[in-house]
């Protein structure tokens, strides 16, 4: 029972990091647009710099978000794969990278 307990908060901290990675990855695509209109329209040299230069830090630490979260819904993964790999059969050993190959495989 507390195995199915620690299994299933795994999964739900992995749908919730799913979700918070998809929020962030909308932010991402909608300051990148905004940079590139920003960059095609006319207007002063000095204020397109400005703008884009706010818009490059925006993307900048809404990509480092993005990439912290990713993270650690790859950490709550493996966690959940190794506690799903640790009932009935006995002593069983996965390495991190082997965990980290078949993490990736899901992504893609």
């Amino acid at each position: 029972m507390l195995f199915f307990a620690e299994y299933s908060k795994y999964l739900l901290k992995l749908q919730v990091i799913n979700l918070l990675l998809e929020a962030e990855r909308r932010k991402l695509c909608v300051l990148q647009r905004e940079l590139k209109t920003a960059l095609e329209e006319g207007g002063s040299i000095k204020a397109k710099e400005h703008q884009k230069q706010e818009l490059i830090t925006a993307i900048q630490k809404i990509q480092s978000q993005y990439d912290n979260l990713e993270k650690e819904c790859r950490q709550h993964a493996i966690g959940a794969l190794k506690a799903s790999n640790t009932r009935g059969i006995g002593k069983f050993n996965i390495t991190t990278s082997r965990l980290n190959t078949v993490f990736d495989r899901h992504l893609s």
